[in-house]
Parts: C-alpha cells; sequence; structure tokens
C-alpha cells in the first residue's frame, strides 16, 4: 500500500495494514512524505514515478516457494 503522509486516508490505511499484518497478510506500507490522496497517480511528479516502480517491483516478484 501507499499513501501519503497529506492524505485524508493516512490513518485508515496505518490501521488497516496493521490489521491484515494481525491476520497473518503479507503487506507493506510505504508513506510518501507530504504525499496527498493518489499522488502516485500524479505522473508529473518525480515521486509519482518512484511509487510507480515500486508497486510494479512488488507484483512483478515471483512468489516465494
Amino acid at each position: 500500500m501507499i499513501v501519503g503522509t497529506r492524505d485524508i486516508f493516512l490513518a485508515d490505511c496505518r490501521d488497516f495494514a496493521a490489521r491484515a499484518r494481525a491476520a497473518g497478510v503479507d503487506v507493506t506500507l510505504l508513506e510518501g512524505t507530504d504525499g496527498f490522496h493518489v499522488y502516485p497517480a500524479a505522473t508529473f511528479l518525480p515521486e509519482s514515478a518512484e511509487a510507480r516502480r515500486l508497486v510494479t517491483a512488488r507484483l512483478t516478484a515471483p512468489e516465494p516457494a
């Protein structure tokens, strides 16, 4: 999960990630400093390119054996 520190849903994302971990889900929460809601979709920002790169890497990584 990627959320900006200025996103209105930051607290909800933190809670969701904590609950998911407690349930045994492999979840990573990345908080983009000063990021606004859906900042990874703002293609004109350098931070958005990095966020999209991280998502792509996670989604295309080989599954653990």
